[in-house]
Parts: C-alpha cells; structure tokens; sequence
C-alpha cells in the first residue's frame, strides 16, 4: 500500500509541476502579446470594423431610449428630404433658359 501512495505522491508532484509551467509559459506569452500591441492600434482596427459602426448606434439607443431615438431619426430623414428638394430646386434654378429663336 506505501509503495502506491508514493507513486501517487510522485504523480500529483509531476502534475503540480507541469501545472506551474503551464502557468509560467502562458504569463510569459501573455507579456510578450502584451508588449506588442498598442492600445491606438487596437482602437484604430476595432473602429475601422463594420461591427463596430452597429455597436456605437445599438449604444445610442440604449442610452437615448427607442422613443427619442426614433423621433432623431424620422427628424434626420425629414431633414434630409428638405435639404434635397432644395438642392434639387437649386438645381433646376441654375439650368439657363433657352434662348428665343429669331424668325
């Protein structure tokens, strides 16, 4: 009976020890990636993202409120139709009249 407590002993000794290398290799891995970014780049990326666009707005709603949120958005639209009627009635203002034949 000693003799398989010891070989138990061993194990969990063997076991322990590969669990603090383990532990040792994953803190170095974790300085080395660490080291080698940079938050401004991370940030950068993360804008550049398109998930990141869904995120910031599904944000803003949860800030604002549906119910503000929708009337800034039916006021945007509103808005932006007006200015492209008068774009467009700029437009057609800048056209020349034809000029009148002569017999």
């Amino acid at each position: 009976m000693s003799d398989r407590l010891e070989v138990l002993a061993q194990e969990r000794q063997l076991l322990v020890a590969r669990s603090r290398l383990c532990r040792l290799r994953l803190q170095s891995r974790s300085q080395a990636l660490r080291d080698s970014l940079s938050w401004r780049k991370a940030a950068v990326a993360a804008a550049a993202t398109p998930a990141a666009g869904r995120l910031a707005f599904d944000l803003a709603f949860s800030i604002v409120g549906a119910r503000r949120a929708a009337r800034a958005i039916v006021f945007a639209n509103r808005a932006l139709s007006a200015a492209r009627i008068v774009q467009a009635l700029a437009g057609y203002a800048r056209i020349p009249a034809a000029a009148p034949r002569s017999p």
